[in-house]
């Protein structure tokens, strides 16, 4: 998720109101490779809790917010960042294809 913490600031916060938080957010991104499976580390360190303990709006928006982001870059950009992510989803398509 390269632009993860970019596109939410973006289009659900605003550029100009965070761009301190923002920039911080890249910073982890990038120590992390820019994968959010690399990212979360635990349960303090997760992404959405580096999101809320910098932006504390963010809590409760977590779904809304993923919904945006998935429309941005689409569930395939998404699948071939996240190897984990990509076999769930692979998994529940496999699922939905054997019961049709």
């Amino acid at each position: 998720m390269r632009r993860f913490y970019w596109l939410i600031l973006k289009y659900y916060y605003g550029v100009c109101k965070r761009k301190k938080q923002i920039e911080k957010l890249k910073e982890i991104d990038a120590n992390y490779d820019n994968n959010p499976e690399k990212i979360n580390t635990g349960n303090t360190t997760a992404p959405s809790k580096r999101i809320i303990a910098l932006i504390p709006e963010y809590e409760g928006n977590k779904v809304s917010v993923g919904a945006v982001l998935a429309g941005i870059e689409g569930i395939e950009v998404q699948k071939g960042r996240c190897k984990h992510f990509s076999d769930w989803i692979n998994k529940i398509q496999n699922i939905s294809e054997q019961s049709v």
